[in-house]
């Protein structure tokens, strides 16, 4: 409510002086509150109807918004010309690989494909692995070993047969078979008749006697004179033959004597048998 009053230049209740013949304004309690309260809303936070002061927030210059923007785009810039020179050079490098069809370089003996270490290359470097040692063949069965055998002369005129699978010699009134691997005969001049084939071996193991049966072989008959005289079978002489059982028989003439009875000598031997030759 405003009041106006004439008077000595002082408005009643306010204390003020004012000049003469102007109105005198008083603002009422109400409007003076509102404006107030007005102000502290602005820079003033009341609490309990007392205001205390609040700093304005400080304001950026005006250049630096600019200038932040310009960094900004300085920086965007800077990234797209590096990723303009990385895409550049994967083009370039993919250019050159298909203008050549040169293959790349092969990984080294110790570095794979992968950037990983390539394992270790083994002994083998293409020259080949020394053979094994030849092993020794086993010795066959043996169904008689160095048996004591004598090769008798007979009387004249008589035929013994010999049978080295038995082992047996027959006696004269025994008739030969095919069974007999020898017969001794001491008709006319008298001779060794080898009924299978026989040969003379240059060793005492089963290979060495197959060997002188099949690459050593003797003939069919050697007269007494000749076995007399040792010139086809002396002491130390080993004949081998197959047997009419298909068995290996070795003889190794150890003595050769003459006869008073024949025109052939005794013959001393000893007996090895093989089974299964």
């Amino acid at each position: 409510m405003v009041n106006e009053q004439a008077g000595d230049g002082r408005s009643s209740g306010s204390g003020e002086p004012h000049e003469p013949g102007e109105p005198s304004i008083r603002m009422g309690a109400t409007a003076r509150d509102q404006g107030i309260n007005h102000q502290a809303g602005r820079d003033q936070t009341v609490i309990n109807n007392t205001y205390y002061h609040v700093p304005p927030k400080p304001e950026r210059p005006p250049g630096a918004p600019a200038a932040d923007r310009s960094r900004h785009r300085v920086m965007l810039a800077g990234v797209a010309a590096v990723v303009v020179v990385i895409a550049g050079g994967f083009g370039i490098k993919a250019m050159l690989a298909g203008g050549h069809d040169q293959p790349g370089p092969t990984p080294g003996p110790t570095q794979s494909t992968r950037g990983e270490p390539a394992p270790a290359p083994t002994e083998s470097s293409g020259e080949p692995s020394p053979e094994p040692p030849p092993t020794q063949p086993q010795d066959r069965e043996k169904l008689l070993a160095a048996r004591p055998f004598a090769l008798r002369a007979p009387s004249e005129p008589n035929v013994i047969g010999v049978d080295l699978d038995t082992p047996k010699v027959k006696p004269p009134n025994e008739v030969t078979s095919s069974d007999d691997e020898l017969q001794l005969s001491e008709i006319s001049d008298g001779d060794w008749e080898f009924r299978t084939t026989t040969g003379i071996s240059a060793g005492k193991t089963f290979e060495q006697c197959l060997q002188g049966v099949q690459g050593n072989a003797l003939p069919s008959r050697i007269d007494a004179k000749d076995l007399r005289k040792q010139r086809t079978i002396r002491v130390g002489t080993v004949l081998c033959t197959e047997t009419s059982e298909g068995n290996l028989a070795m003889l190794e003439v150890t003595s050769i004597t003459p006869s008073a009875d024949s025109d052939l000598p005794d013959v001393q031997t000893k007996l090895t048998v093989w089974e299964n030759a």
